[in-house]
């Protein structure tokens, strides 16, 4: 009885009863294998694949799950589900796969299971479309430019104002990674000539879902607008004052030229004009305050025969630092050329 029960085991399962490897896992062609999935290529499977008369894809390539329903072993079901039938068409348009074309890829690459088709003789398979989404655009391109900000020598910051993308072009759907190949050429543009309010930006999409590595290129006017950072009277100014740091506020404003941008540019400088409050205050309302003017008392290093000495004198012009003006001395009376060294100084060279 025992030497028929190992007969019986040894015609059913083969070797491995006696303790013996099992066989390697089946690889299935482009289908590969199903990891902790594996069955014994010498057992005949079956199933059946059930084909509707319509299918969407939204991949660049058509895998058989998105055409049939697999009604058998597991593994096998996933194996072949995961078969790449070819390239999708373009998004929104559709073709026509007949069952018997599936039918010979199906036997190709697994000749040795048994396969049943049911349903449609035909399948219309069509890619989804989808607009662009005009708000993934815009808010990346928003990203992009405050990442801009600063980093060009006038100190702009752009502004997006307007987006227009072709509403005729299609995508399979919206999971796209987006880059922008002329954005730096782009941006080099605005910089010369901040008061460029539209340009054409090109756009390409890739496909970020995992179906692949598929891209689509378009191009997008975008509307911007340049901005600078400019000081604001905080209140009125009269003619002739020194704006102090407290006197100003900094703000941004659409671009504009002789603008000041800085406090520090405010230094030793009067106004020419009176100011209102909230008005932009600009390079030529200022001017530098003198170092030395008419009428100061002013004290002179008067150089002569290798000699220096010191005298007292008044200006009889007005000037700053590096300029030249007449001076009278008080001793002699004299009028004589001397530098503007410093604020209320002068030096003198007599032969």
């Amino acid at each position: 009885m025992r030497k028929v029960f190992l007969s019986v085991l040894l015609h059913v399962f083969g070797t491995p009863v006696l303790g013996r490897p099992l066989p390697s896992p089946l690889s299935l062609g482009s289908g590969g294998s199903v990891k902790g999935n594996t069955y014994a290529p010498q057992l005949k499977l079956a199933c059946t694949l059930y084909l509707g008369e319509a299918a969407t894809v939204q991949g660049a390539r058509i895998f058989l799950d998105e055409l049939v329903r697999c009604d058998g072993p597991q593994t096998l079901c996933r194996e072949v589900s995961a078969i790449d039938f070819g390239a999708s068409p373009k998004p929104g348009q559709e073709i026509t796969i007949k069952s018997s074309d599936l039918q010979a890829i199906v036997a190709a690459e697994y000749p040795q299971h048994s396969f049943t088709f049911a349903g449609a003789p035909l399948i219309k398979v069509r890619a989804s479309s989808k607009p662009i989404d005009q708000a993934s655009v815009r808010a990346t391109i928003e990203e992009r430019l405050s990442a801009e900000e600063g980093k060009n020598k006038l100190g702009l910051r752009f502004r997006l104002q307007s987006l227009r993308v072709p509403q005729m072009f299609r995508l399979r759907h919206n999971s796209y990674a987006l880059e922008f190949p002329d954005w730096q050429e782009q941006m080099e543009r605005l910089q010369l000539a901040p008061r460029r309010t539209l340009i054409t930006l090109q756009v390409r999409a890739i496909d970020s879902s995992g179906a692949g590595e598929e891209a689509f290129e378009w191009q997008a006017q975008i509307g911007v607008r340049a901005e600078i950072k400019a000081l604001l009277a905080n209140r009125a100014l009269v003619r002739g004052s020194m704006p102090s740091e407290s006197d100003v506020i900094e703000q941004w404003l659409p671009y504009q030229e002789n603008v000041l941008r800085s406090k520090a540019e405010l230094g030793g400088k009067s106004l020419r004009m009176s100011v209102k409050a909230g008005q932009v205050l600009r390079v030529y309302e200022l001017v530098q305050e003198p170092d030395v003017r008419r009428g100061d008392r002013i004290e002179a290093a008067v150089l002569t025969s290798g000699v220096k000495m010191s005298a007292s004198g008044q200006a009889l012009d007005t000037g700053a630092i590096g300029q030249k003006i007449r001076i009278q001395l008080d001793s002699t009376k004299r009028q004589v050329m001397g530098l503007v060294i410093a604020k209320a100084q002068v030096e003198v060279h007599l032969p």
